[in-house]
């Protein structure tokens, strides 16, 4: 059974440079060393604690960094919305 890792990031990595691409994992860092074992290629989840997750494909340069490629037609949000029908006046 092949499961797809699950990769928790800071999306925020995205407006950095090189733009678009998810930053997660320097040489050496905390970060790198937490990782599961990954490949070049690699297809994953990223997600973060505010409920997005997007399917990615991870890559690691010749410096040793890790990044992400985005498939930015599979974001999604996994904490759902509050009932906008619901009010405190109805409770």
């Amino acid at each position: 059974m092949n499961t797809v890792k699950r990769l928790y990031v800071d999306f925020n990595t995205l407006t950095s440079a090189p733009t678009g691409l998810v930053k997660f994992g320097a040489p050496g860092s905390w970060q790198v060393n937490r990782l599961p074992p990954l490949e070049q290629g690699e297809h994953v989840i990223l997600y973060d604690d505010d409920g997005l997750e997007v399917d990615a494909t991870v890559f690691q340069d010749l410096h040793g960094w890790w990044f992400a490629f985005p498939d930015d037609d599979t974001w999604r949000d996994t904490i759902p919305a509050s009932d906008p029908t619901l009010s405190s006046s109805h409770l």
